[in-house]
């Protein structure tokens, strides 16, 4: 929940276009708070799982992903930001999607 409530953020800051000083979701994949939870106790626990690892790839992108429409935005290249905003809501299914299948692999053991 709390990586698309960021996903939802990046997307409303980037269709503010009254340049408000709206806060800038954390860029960096290991300050989001899934992130952190990857890296500590998700790792812990779910780490020798090949659905929690093929998580963070998925997560790199959409962090990257989200860098470049910032710098779309601080550059005034709005015509690219929508094309952008496609991507990220395709990797934000994806990302769903790997939950789901890494819940379900969890609920088998």
């Amino acid at each position: 929940k709390n990586h698309l409530r960021w996903i939802n953020q990046l997307i409303e800051y980037m269709k503010d276009e009254t340049n408000s000083k709206q806060m800038v979701p954390a860029l960096s994949h290991k300050q989001c708070y899934f992130g952190r939870w990857y890296s500590s106790q998700g790792s812990t626990k779910y780490g020798h799982i090949p659905e929690f690892k093929s998580l963070e790839p998925i997560h790199h992108k959409v962090h990257d992903l989200g860098k470049k429409l910032i710098a779309l935005k601080h550059n005034g290249e709005s015509e690219q930001i929508d094309q952008h905003i496609n991507e990220l809501l395709n990797l934000k299914d994806s990302l769903v999607n790997s939950l789901h299948i890494l819940l379900k692999q969890i609920r088998k053991k």
